[in-house]
């Protein structure tokens, strides 16, 4: 009967069921063209249940099919997340093109909508990465107003946790977690939509790990695991989750758990295509196979952490240490806090580079790193550096 497929699809999206959801979804669509807010349901199960972070495909034919069908913003919200995601997988330029048309259409469109909101995000993310914090700021405290004026509850919370990474980015911890706890209760409630909802664990996730604050960390990460237990065909994140998983069995020391959970993420990440991520998931291995002595490995995993970008230190310069290699392990050291201006990122390495000096009789240089490390801390008012 005509209607039944799209009512058991509507139904199985609101209880997350989304294979059920995606299969309804379907044969609606094969019956007759979906009106555009049911197709945009089907596209997002369809992105959640896919293996590839990025969702190109999916994301491209949608727009051009929301486009097909009249629905300007709908086509502009799919040409957002093609953007991040291309971004995302480490190819800014097809990130900002489509960006850049998203702009444009609603431009050509005269589109007053959410959808503006959703296209400041890239725009306030290069306003952060090239140091204009007051800058940054300011557009995400823009793209709260546009969805408040809209009612787009889910550009609201991501605007709000746009702000609280931007505060933490800028020294302003106080302020900036506030906001990220704020944030974390709403998506905790289930009052987003699941495509946020992912997102949003995954970024603050990553920047509690950024500024040490392994309790938040630890939390949100068994928090985000629940989340998906409670939907287990959900393939979207999962590799990220698995990172996530590996830093805090790693501190816990159940080391042989955290090594599965590295190996898994290097497996999602691998792709084909393979994702930059693949770097992170890469060193978490090397970390984790030379603080249980398996060296050969070490050397390994961080030689392929390096193909995908991400620097292999501080734990090379430890594996030549445990290696007999003292030398190259001070140089290495030595060379990669030389480049390091950020408090953050000196940081995580003065365990190493105290460990190193003391290995090479250097006891002042030790010392010295301890005493900013303590400094940082301080500051901070981080445990987890103070302990360290």
């Amino acid at each position: 009967m005509i209607g039944v497929h799209l009512d058991l699809g509507r139904d199985a999206f609101k209880r997350r069921d989304w294979r059920e959801a995606c299969a309804e979804l379907t044969a609606a669509e094969a019956e007759a063209p979906l009106a555009p807010a049911d197709y945009e349901m089907l596209v997002v199960t369809e992105h959640l249940l896919n293996t590839k972070p990025s969702g190109a495909e999916i994301w491209e034919r949608a727009h051009h099919e929301l486009l097909a069908r009249g629905d300007v913003e709908r086509a502009v919200r799919c040409a957002f997340f093609l953007g991040m995601g291309f971004a995302d997988a480490g190819e800014p330029a097809r990130g900002a093109g489509w960006i850049a048309r998203g702009n444009r259409l609603l431009d050509e469109a005269q589109l007053d909508c959410a959808a503006r909101g959703y296209l400041l995000i890239p725009t306030a993310i290069q306003a952060l990465m090239a140091g204009d914090v007051s800058g940054a700021i300011s557009i995400h405290e823009e793209m709260i107003r546009v969805g408040e004026r809209f009612k787009d509850r889910d550009l609201v919370t991501m605007a709000r946790h746009g702000l609280g990474r931007t505060r933490l980015h800028a020294g302003q911890f106080a302020e900036g977690l506030a906001i990220i706890d704020d944030v974390m209760v709403a998506i905790g409630s289930e009052e987003m939509s699941p495509l946020v909802t992912g997102i949003i664990y995954c970024s603050v996730i990553e920047a509690l790990h950024e500024i040490y604050d392994v309790g938040r960390a630890r939390e949100w990460t068994m928090a985000m695991q629940r989340w998906y237990d409670a939907q287990p065909e959900i393939a979207l994140y999962r590799g990220r989750c698995r990172i996530f998983r590996a830093e805090v069995l790693e501190l816990r020391g159940e080391w042989p758990g955290a090594l599965e959970e590295s190996v898994q993420a290097c497996n999602r990440f691998l792709g084909p295509p393979a994702h930059p991520a693949a770097g992170e998931a890469f060193y978490r291995q090397g970390e984790l196979h030379r603080l249980r002595g398996e060296l050969a490995g070490a050397d390994e995993a961080y030689s392929r952490a390096g193909e995908f970008g991400r620097s292999p230190q501080p734990g090379l310069a430890l594996l030549r240490l445990a290696q007999g290699r003292a030398d190259s392990a001070e140089a290495a050291i030595r060379r990669v806090l030389g480049e390091t201006k950020d408090p953050l990122g000196r940081a995580g390495m003065f365990p190493a580079v105290v460990e190193i000096m003391l290995a090479t009789g250097q006891v002042q240089a030790a010392r010295d790193a301890a005493a900013e490390l303590k400094g940082i801390a301080t500051e901070m008012s981080s445990e987890y550096l103070a302990a360290t």
